[in-house]
C-alpha cells in the first residue's frame, strides 16, 4: 500500500491509456541482491522489452549498466540518483518534500499537539530530505514544535514501523506520526492507539479513519505514461528529461482525503501551498540551514535554492531541533520467558493460573517460549538462587517471579542483571528498578462479591475463611469477603483458621472440616493454592467459595462461585514489550488490575445461586470494571478495636496500604489464629481432624500402613495385630489360623491337622503324611512319611516305622506292605541280608546282581536256617570287562572259569575283555612271532659285531634311545599291573605293546596250545628267552660248522643287550604268581589270572610258585647281581690299564654311559626292578602303588638329572623327558582309580606325612650339617696340588688323574676350581689333608705358590715335596733375590693374605728340611707310577687298588710326542689315559723312537 503499490496502478494505467502497450512485472526484486537483478534484466531483454521500468533508486547502478550494454532499449528510473549520460536512461522524480512540507503544516496545526514523530525508513538523502521538509512545514504554522525521528533501517517493515511507532508515541510523547516507508503500518497503529498520523502513497484516511490527518500520495501515472508514449511514437528524445523531476505542478503528488479532525482553516492553509507548489514556487530548501552537529549547509543553486542533484544525494543531514533517535535496535524476533512458580502448577490454585497465563501466552504471541520450574520455595533462598541463576545462565529474556513472597531476591536480581526484564507476581515493594515490573490483580473485589454470594445463600449464618498466611494480602481478603457478606447479610457471622502455607492440601482439609463441624461454617471460602477446600464440601455436602480455579467445573454446585484469575492480559502485555523494546513504555501500566482488566472472573455459578443474587453479583462486577471501587473507603476497625484510617485522597485506601498495610481481621471477625498440628500422624494412627491433637491410635484388630490415614483398616481374615497401633497386620504363624476380619490373634490346629501362613482354617493331613505339632517344620504342612516309614489313616500326628534293614521304594508310604528289603540287602525268604563288595542290591532285591568287574559263585545246598551274605562268594575280576554287572557268574563272551579269567578252548583274548574264537589263522600270529625273536637274537648278534670306535655319537644317540622306548614300554607294562580301570584309547595302547612285555595273549599262543591254562602260560613266559639263548646257540653252532668264527665278546655282548631290554619284562614275568590281590571273599588270587587262588592248590597256584622261585632267581637276581660284579670291577681294571678286555665284553653295559658315571647301568637296572616290585609289594592298594611307583620315577629322574649320564645330551633330554612323561601319566592314574575308601585314604594320608616327615628333616637336617661343618670344618680334599703353571701343569693334571681313584676325597686342582681361585688359601688352611708341592725350577718364585706353602707351614699342613729333574733347593741368598723379584704391588696382594717376606723365609726354609720324593719326568711310565704309589704312601691312600702299568705287546692307538719335552710327555699320558676310557681300547705311549719301532712291528 505504498511505493510499489501505486506504481503497480500506474503501470495498470498505462496499460490502459497508451493504445496497444502491455507489460510484465517481476516483484521484490531485492536491492542487494545484484545476481537476482541481473537474471530479471536479462530476462526482459531476451523477452525483446521496449521500455525497462526499474521502480526505486537502488536500481541505479544496474540501471546505468544495462542502459550502457543495451542502448535499443530505453530504460525509465523512478527515483535514480544519478545519470551516467545515458540518452536512453530517464530518471522520474517526484518532490515528494513538497507534500511532505504540507503535511507538517496540517501536522502542527492540530490542537495540543506538541511533539511530532517521523518514522524515517534508511538514513540516506530522499528520507531525511521529507523529514527535514515535514519539520520545516510544521515550524512554519507552530515555531515551538518538536519533532522526533527514529530509523527502521528499510523501506518495507511493517513489524519495525510498528515498534518504532509506538516507541514514538509512548516513550517520546510524540502527538502525531509520519513515516516515508512503503507500508501504512502507522497508520493502523494509530487508529488502535487513538492516536494521529499523516499518511504516505496511499490514502490512510479512506483505509484507517479519522486518525490519519491526511496523505502524501505519490502518482506515477501521467510520468510513466507520458514516457511510455514518447517510445511509441519515437520522440524518445525530446522527452527522456522533462520529467526527471515532477511535484504538484505535475499531478505527481496528492494530499489525499483530508481527516474530519483537520478544520477548514488549516485545510485552506493547505491548499495555499499546495497552489503555491503548482505554480512552480518551492521554496522549502532555499536558504542556509544549519543541521544538528551545527553545520552549516549553503544551496548551489543560482536561485539561491538546493539543486536537483542537493535534493537527491546531498541532504543526508537532519535540520537543528530535530530528536534523532538513530536506527532503531531490531526488535527480537523471539522472546524467552522463565517462570519460578512458588508452588506446583497442578494445585488448581495460584500456580495453576500463571500456568495457563504462560501456556496461553506461548500459543498466542509469535515467537514467545518459555520453561518453569515449580515448588521454589519462598523460605529457601538458598534454592532461589540456583533457579534464578540457572535462568540467568540460560540467557532468558524475562523472569518471571510467582508470589509477593520473593520481592527482596526479585529486588536484588534485577539490580544485579539489568539487562533482563524481571515481572513479578504480586511483589510487595520495588527498590526502584526499571526493569522490575510488579503485577497485582485486586483479588479482595473478587472476594467481595463472592461474600455477597455466599451471604444471600438461605440459611447461612457463619461462614468459614481458610487463611493461608497472617499477612497483609490474604487478611485483606478475608475482610473484604467478609465486607460483602455484610452487605447483604447484615447479621453473617464469619470464622477464620489459618493453616500457615499458601500450599497445604492436608491443613486446608483439617480446617475446612474443624471450621465446618466444629465451629459450624455454612459456607468455606480459602485464599490458598489448592482446591482441597472445594473437593472437601462436595464429599461432606457443605458449600464452598472456590478460589483460583473453576471449582464448580471441577467439585460440581456445592462450589457457588471462583474468584479465578486471569493473568494474561498482564503477563502478556510486558512480555511483548520485551518482544518489542517497548518495556519503558508498559512495565508500570499492570501494577495493579482488577475486573477493568478481566484479570478477575467468578467462574461458573452453582445452580444454588439464584438469579437475584446473581444479578447483584454481576452488577458489582460492572461496577468494578467501570473502575468504581470502593470497598476500602472507610475507617476500619479491626477485631483489638484499633482504627484504620485510609491514607487516599478519595478517601479510600491507597494501592500500597492494600498490599502490604491490611494485615488485621475486621471487628467481628472470629479469629481463631494459626491452626497448629503435627505434620503427620505416624502410621499406627489415624487423622482425626475433629481431635485436639489429631492423630488417635487404630486398636487392636486395625492397622494403618501409611501416614496420615484418615481411618484404620481392619485386619482381613488370616491376619491379626496383637495391640493397639499397628502399622500392619502379622500372617497368622503356620498352624494357627484366624476366621473373621479385626482379629486380634490366632488359634492354633490341633495335632494331625495343618495350616499354612495366613490361613483362615485348619486342613487334616492325608495318609502317608502326619503333623504332631511343636516344630516350625511341622507347621505350615503336614510331612511325609520319611523313607522306612509309613501312614495308613488321615489326620495322623506320627508314621510307623518299617522294620529292620526294611525300607520303602518313596516317601509318603501309605501301608506296610510298602516296606522291602532296602538298598544294599537282598531278601531271602522273610529276612534281608547285606550285600558284600561286588554285589549290586536295589531296592527290594532278591536276587543280588554282580558289579562289573567282580564274579558271583553261587553257593548251593546252604540251609535256608542258615542262610547269611556268604550264599554267594565274590571274586574280584581281572577287568571290568571280562566281567560284565548281571546277574552271578555272568562273563564276557568266550570266556568261563572262576573270575572268568580263561579263554574257553580254541579261543583268544580280544577286546573289549572278550574271547574270540581263534579259526584257521588263531596260531600265525604266535608262528610269525617266534621266527621273528629268533631273527631279531639274531640280527643282535651280528649288530654287536660293528666296532665302537666307528660308531658316530649320532648312532650312538639312536641306539640309547632305541633302548630307552624299549624299557619305557616295558616300565608302562610294569605300571599296567596296577589294580586300575584303564580307558580307551590308553587301554588299547598298552594292550598293543604287551608283546614286548612277554605278554603271550598277544600273540594267541592259546590257539597254538589249545587251552587257556594259567601254569603252561605261565611257564611259557619263563622259557620265552631260554628259548631265544638256544635258538642262537643252535645258529651260532651252525655258523661254527660251516667254518665262521664265533666271538664270545660279541656273544655276551648281543645277550647283555637284549638281557637289559627286556629286564622289566623277565622280573615282571618271573614276579607273576608273587602278585596277589585281594577278593571280597577273604580269598586272594593271581592278579594276571584271578582263576588262580593264591597259597592254594586250586589253579595250580604252588606249583607256579615253584616255577617263579627258580624265574626269580635266574632273572632279575642274578642279572642284577652280575651287573652289579661288574660295574664293582669296572674302576679297579681301567685305574690298573688292563682292563681292556673286561671293557670289550661288557660294552653292553657300559659304552652308552660316560665313563665317569659308568656305574649308571645298575641305578638303571635298579629302577626297573622296583617298579616290577611295586604291584607285588604293595597288593593291598591301588593308591600305594601308584604313589609308590610315582616316588621311585622321581628319585631316578632326579638322579638322571644330577648325573646327566648318557654319552650325548640328547640321549640324556631323552631319558629325562621318558622320566617326566611316566611321572606324568601318576595323576592322571589317580583319577582312574574307584573313589577312596577309608583303607586307602589311609595309606595316601601315611605316604603324605612320610613326605612332609622327610622335607623337614631334609631342611633341619642340611641346617645341622652346615652348622657342623662351620664350627667343626673337615677336610674336603685328600691333597692340594702346588705347581707352577707353566712348569707342571701337565704333571699336576697326571698326577690327580693317578691319585683320585685312590682315596674317597677330591683332589683340589686350581685350574679345575677356577671360580674359587679367591679362597685358594682357605682351601689350603682348612680344608685340605696334605700339600703336594710339585717342585720345579720355578714353582719357589710364583707369588700364588709363594703364599700356598706359607699357608701350610703356618697352619701345620702336611707338606709332601716332590722335587723333579730341573728343581734346585734354594740358598739363603737365592731367598732375598726371591723377596727382592716381587714388586710391592705383589707384596701388598700377599700380606692381604697374611703373607710377609720373613713369613716366606721360614716357610722355604722349612721345605728344605723336608724329606723329598723325587719324580723323573723323563723316566719310563713304570717308574713314574711306582713314585706316585710312594706319594699317594705318604699322604696315607690306600695303594690296594694301584696298578702299575702292564706291558702289551700290541696297541690299537700309539701317541707320539716331543721325548725332550717334560710336560709334553705328560700330556701324553694324559690323553692315553682319557683315549683308553673313551674308545675302550688299547692305547698306548712311545717314549723313545725304539718303543714306536716295536709298536709298528
Amino acid at each position: 500500500m505504498g511505493w510499489t503499490y501505486y506504481q503497480n496502478l500506474a503501470r495498470s494505467y498505462v496499460d490502459v491509456r497508451v493504445a496497444g502497450c502491455t507489460s510484465e512485472y517481476v516483484e521484490n526484486v531485492a536491492f542487494m541482491d545484484d545476481s537476482g537483478q541481473k537474471t530479471v534484466l536479462d530476462e526482459f531483454v531476451t523477452k525483446g522489452c521496449d521500455n525497462v521500468v526499474l521502480a526505486s533508486g537502488v536500481f541505479s547502478d544496474i540501471a546505468n549498466e544495462y542502459a550502457g550494454k543495451h542502448p535499443n532499449i530505453n530504460w525509465i528510473g523512478a527515483g535514480l540518483r544519478f545519470n551516467q549520460g545515458h540518452t536512453n536512461l530517464a530518471t522520474a522524480h517526484i518532490r515528494s518534500y513538497q507534500g511532505k512540507f504540507v503535511a507538517g503544516m496540517i501536522a502542527a496545526s492540530q490542537p495540543g499537539v506538541k511533539r511530532l514523530g517521523y518514522v524515517m525508513a534508511l538514513r540516506i538523502s530522499e528520507p531525511m530530505r521529507d523529514a527535514n521538509a515535514f519539520f520545516l512545514g510544521a515550524k512554519s504554522v507552530n515555531p515551538d514544535i518538536k519533532m522526533t525521528v527514529l530509523t527502521v533501517g528499510s523501506f518495507y517493515a511493517p513489524r519495525e514501523e510498528r515498534i518504532a511507532g509506538l516507541r514514538l508515541y509512548h516513550l517520546y510523547g510524540a502527538d502525531v506520526l509520519t513515516y516515508d516507508s512503503d507500508s501504512d503500518e502507522i497508520c493502523k497503529l494509530a487508529a488502535e492507539e487513538g492516536k494521529l498520523a499523516i499518511g504516505h502513497k496511499s490514502d490512510c484516511t479512506v483505509r484507517h479513519g479519522d486518525t490519519s490527518l491526511a496523505s502524501t500520495i505519490l502518482n506515477w501515472n501521467d510520468i510513466f505514461k507520458n514516457l511510455v508514449q514518447a517510445e511509441k511514437d519515437g520522440l524518445w528524445k525530446a522527452k527522456w528529461q522533462s520529467l526527471e523531476f515532477v511535484g504538484f505542478e505535475a499531478s505527481g503528488l496528492t494530499l489525499g482525503t483530508y481527516s474530519s479532525k483537520v478544520d477548514m482553516a488549516t485545510r485552506t492553509i493547505a491548499e495555499a501551498k499546495v497552489a503555491e507548489f503548482a505554480a512552480g514556487t518551492d521554496r522549502v530548501f532555499c536558504k542556509n540551514f544549519t543541521d544538528i552537529n551545527g553545520k552549516i549547509h549553503a544551496p548551489q543553486g543560482a536561485d539561491g535554492c538546493f539543486t536537483s542533484a542537493q535534493l537527491l544525494s546531498e541532504l543526508d543531514w537532519l535540520h537543528e531541533g530535530i530528536q534523532d533517535l538513530g536506527v532503531m535496535p531490531t526488535p527480537k524476533d523471539t522472546v524467552h520467558s522463565c517462570y519460578a512458580f512458588f508452588g506446583p502448577i497442578t494445585d488448581f490454585g495460584w500456580t495453576y493460573a500463571h500456568n495457563l497465563a504462560r501456556n496461553w501466552i506461548d500459543a498466542n504471541l509469535a515467537g514467545s517460549t518459555s520453561e518453569y520450574v515449580e515448588n521454589v520455595n519462598f523460605m529457601d533462598r538458598a534454592g532461589q538462587n540456583a533457579t534464578l541463576d540457572g535462568f540467568v545462565a540460560k540467557g532468558c529474556d524475562n523472569v518471571v517471579l510467582g508470589s509477593g513472597t520473593f520481592s527482596e531476591i526479585a529486588n536484588e536480581y534485577a539490580g544485579r542483571y539489568p539487562n533482563i526484564n524481571w515481572i513479578g507476581a504480586a511483589l510487595w515493594f520495588n527498590l526502584g528498578h526499571t526493569n522490575l515490573a510488579t503485577a497485582h490483580i485486586r483479588a479482595y473485589q473478587g472476594r467481595f462479591i463472592a461474600g455477597m454470594i455466599a451471604g444471600a445463600q438461605p440459611g447461612v449464618k457463619r461462614l468459614g475463611y481458610v487463611m493461608a498466611l497472617r499477612i497483609s494480602e490474604p487478611m485483606r481478603d478475608a475482610n473484604a469477603f467478609y465486607l460483602g457478606a455484610k452487605l447483604v447479610n447484615p447479621d453473617i457471622k464469619m470464622t477464620v483458621l489459618t493453616v500457615g502455607s499458601f500450599y497445604a492440601p492436608r491443613e486446608e482439609r483439617i480446617a475446612g472440616l474443624r471450621l465446618y463441624h466444629v465451629h459450624g461454617a455454612d459456607v468455606i471460602a480459602y485464599d490458598s493454592d489448592s482446591d482441597e477446600v472445594c473437593k472437601l464440601a462436595a464429599e461432606e455436602g457443605k458449600l464452598s467459595i472456590g478460589h483460583k480455579s473453576d471449582c464448580t467445573v471441577s467439585w460440581g454446585n456445592s462450589n457457588l462461585a471462583s474468584t479465578i484469575f486471569d493473568w494474561r492480559a498482564s503477563f502478556e502485555l510486558l512480555i511483548k514489550a520485551t518482544k518489542d523494546g517497548l518495556w519503558s513504555a508498559f512495565w508500570q501500566t499492570v501494577e495493579f488490575s482488577g475486573f477493568e482488566w478481566n484479570a478477575l472472573s467468578m467462574g461458573t455459578y452453582s445452580t444454588r445461586v439464584d438469579m437475584a443474587t446473581r444479578y447483584k453479583a454481576e452488577a458489582k462486577i460492572a461496577e468494578f470494571a467501570a473502575g468504581t471501587d470502593r470497598v476500602f473507603c472507610k475507617n476500619f476497625t479491626d477485631t483489638t478495636g484499633k482504627i484504620h484510617i485510609p491514607a487516599g485522597a478519595d478517601g479510600c485506601f491507597t494501592d500500597v496500604q492494600l498490599v502490604s498495610q491490611l494485615a488485621w481481621l475486621h471487628d467481628g471477625i472470629e479469629d481463631l489464629g494459626e491452626m497448629v498440628v503435627p505434620k503427620s500422624c505416624p502410621r499406627g494412627q489415624r487423622r482425626d481432624a475433629l481431635v485436639a491433637g489429631l492423630c488417635v491410635d487404630c486398636t487392636a484388630g486395625s492397622y494403618a500402613d501409611t501416614e496420615d490415614q484418615t481411618q484404620c483398616q481392619k485386619c482381613h481374615s488370616g491376619l491379626f495385630a496383637s495391640s493397639n497401633r499397628a502399622t500392619a497386620c502379622e500372617i497368622c504363624p503356620a498352624g494357627t489360623f484366624a476366621m473373621g476380619a479385626g482379629s486380634a490373634s490366632c488359634d492354633a490346629c490341633l495335632n494331625g491337622t495343618y495350616s499354612t501362613g495366613g490361613s483362615s482354617a485348619c486342613t487334616d493331613c492325608p495318609v502317608g503324611k502326619y503333623r504332631s505339632g511343636g516344630s516350625a517344620a511341622m507347621l505350615s504342612s503336614c510331612l511325609i512319611c520319611d523313607i522306612a516309614s509309613y501312614s495308613s489313616e488321615s489326620g495322623s500326628s506320627k508314621c510307623n516305622s518299617c522294620r529292620e534293614r526294611r525300607t520303602t521304594r518313596y516317601p509318603s508310604a501309605t501301608t506296610e506292605v510298602d516296606c522291602i528289603c532296602a538298598e544294599g540287602y537282598y531278601s531271602h525268604g522273610s529276612d534281608c541280608f547285606r550285600c558284600g563288595e561286588g554285589m549290586s542290591c536295589d531296592i527290594g532285591t532278591t536276587v543280588p546282581q554282580q558289579v562289573a568287574g567282580f564274579w558271583i559263585e553261587t553257593k548251593a545246598n546252604v540251609s535256608r536256617r542258615l542262610a547269611t551274605s556268604m550264599e554267594y562268594s565274590v571274586f574280584k575280576c581281572h577287568s571290568v570287562q571280562e566281567c560284565p554287572a548281571g546277574p552271578p557268574g555272568t562273563c564276557a563272551r568266550g570266556r568261563t572259569g572262576k573270575a572268568c579269567a580263561v579263554c574257553m578252548d580254541m579261543h583268544y583274548k580280544g577286546d573289549g575283555g572278550e574271547c574270540n574264537v581263534c579259526g584257521e589263522s588263531g596260531p600265525v600270529p604266535a608262528i610269525l612271532a617266534v621266527c621273528a625273536a629268533v631273527f631279531a637274537v639274531l640280527a643282535l648278534y651280528f649288530f654287536s659285531a660293528v666296532d665302537p670306535s666307528t660308531q658316530m655319537l649320532t648312532m650312538v644317540t639312536i641306539i640309547a634311545c632305541m633302548g630307552q622306548l624299549a624299557t619305557m614300554v616295558q616300565a608302562l607294562g610294569a605300571i599296567k599291573n596296577i589294580q586300575i580301570s584303564w580307558v580307551e584309547p590308553v587301554k588299547s595302547f598298552l594292550n598293543v605293546l604287551g608283546l614286548l612285555t612277554l605278554d603271550l595273549d598277544v600273540i594267541r599262543t592259546t590257539c597254538l596250545l589249545g587251552v587257556d591254562s594259567p601254569p603252561v602260560k605261565y611257564l611259557s613266559r619263563l622259557l620265552v628267552y631260554p628259548f631265544l639263548v638256544l635258538s642262537l646257540a643252535i645258529m651260532l653252532g651252525i655258523m661254527q660248522f660251516v667254518g665262521r668264527r664265533v666271538d664270545p665278546d660279541r656273544v655276551i655282548n648281543s645277550q647283555g643287550v637284549l638281557i637289559l631290554i627286556f629286564y622289566i619284562s623277565l622280573a615282571v614275568s618271573s614276579l607273576l604268581p608273587f602278585h596277589c590281590v585281594p577278593n571280597p571273599n577273604g580269598t586272594s588270587a593271581m592278579s594276571t589270572n584271578p582263576s588262580v587262588i593264591c597259597w592254594t592248590s586250586e589253579g595250580n597256584h604252588l606249583s607256579m610258585v615253584v616255577m617263579g622261585v627258580f624265574g626269580v632267581l635266574s632273572y632279575p637276581v642274578f642279572i642284577l647281581g652280575l651287573v652289579a660284579w661288574i660295574t664293582w670291577q669296572f674302576p679297579k681294571r681301567i685305574a690298573a690299564g688292563g682292563g681292556i678286555q673286561l671293557v670289550k665284553r661288557y660294552r653292553w653295559l657300559f659304552s652308552r654311559f660316560k665313563l665317569e658315571t659308568y656305574f649308571y647301568g645298575l641305578i638303571y637296572l635298579a629302577r626297573n626292578l622296583c617298579i616290577a616290585l611295586v604291584p607285588i609289594v604293595f597288593a593291598f592298594s591301588s593308591h600305594a602303588q601308584i604313589l609308590a611307583t610315582t616316588f621311585v620315577l622321581v628319585l631316578t629322574a632326579m638322579i638322571q638329572v644330577l648325573l646327566w649320564p648318557w654319552r650325548t645330551t640328547f640321549a640324556n633330554l631323552s631319558d629325562m623327558l621318558i622320566n617326566i612323561m611316566l611321572i606324568l601319566i601318576m595323576p592322571g592314574m589317580c583319577l582312574l582309580l574307584p573313589e577312596s575308601d577309608a583303607k586307602q585314604k589311609e595309606v595316601v594320608a601315611w605316604y603324605l606325612q612320610s613326605l612332609l616327615f622327610v622335607a623337614l628333616v631334609s631342611v633341619f637336617g642340611t641346617i645341622a650339617y652346615m652348622a657342623y661343618r662351620h664350627f667343626w670344618p673337615s677336610a674336603s680334599y685328600g691333597a692340594f696340588l702346588s705347581h707352577h703353571k707353566g712348569g707342571a701343569a701337565n704333571l699336576a693334571r697326571l698326577f690327580k688323574m693317578k691319585l683320585a681313584p685312590l682315596t674317597a676325597l677330591e683332589i683340589f686342582l686350581d685350574s679345575d676350581e677356577l671360580e674359587s681361585l679367591d679362597l685358594l688359601y682357605d682351601t689350603v688352611r682348612s680344608h685340605v689333608k696334605n700339600l703336594i708341592l710339585l717342585l720345579t725350577k720355578e714353582t719357589l718364585s710364583r707369588m700364588w705358590c709363594c703364599g700356598e706353602i706359607t699357608t701350610a707351614v703356618k697352619n701345620n699342613v702336611p707338606i709332601i715335596t716332590v722335587p723333579c729333574d730341573d728343581y734346585v733347593p734354594p740358598t739363603d741368598e737365592d731367598l732375598e733375590i726371591i723377596e727382592k723379584g716381587w714388586n710391592n704391588e705383589q707384596w701388598a696382594t700377599l700380606a692381604t693374605m697374611g703373607v710377609m717376606p720373613e713369613d716366606m723365609k721360614a716357610a722355604y726354609k722349612h721345605i728344605r728340611a723336608l724329606p723329598q720324593l723325587r719324580f723323573s719326568r723323563f723316566a719310563p711310565f713304570a717308574e713314574q707310577l711306582a713314585a706316585i704309589e710312594e706319594i699317594a704312601k705318604a699322604c696315607r691312600f690306600s695303594t690296594g687298588n694301584f696298578r702299575s702299568e702292564q706291558t702289551v705287546a700290541r696297541t690299537d692307538i700309539l701317541l707320539l710326542g716331543a721325548v725332550n719335552d717334560a710336560e709334553a710327555m705328560c700330556a701324553c699320558q694324559i690323553l692315553r689315559e682319557e683315549c683308553q676310557k673313551l674308545t675302550q681300547v688299547q692305547c698306548s705311549v712311545a717314549s723313545t723312537s725304539d718303543e714306536a719301532g716295536k709298536f709298528s712291528d
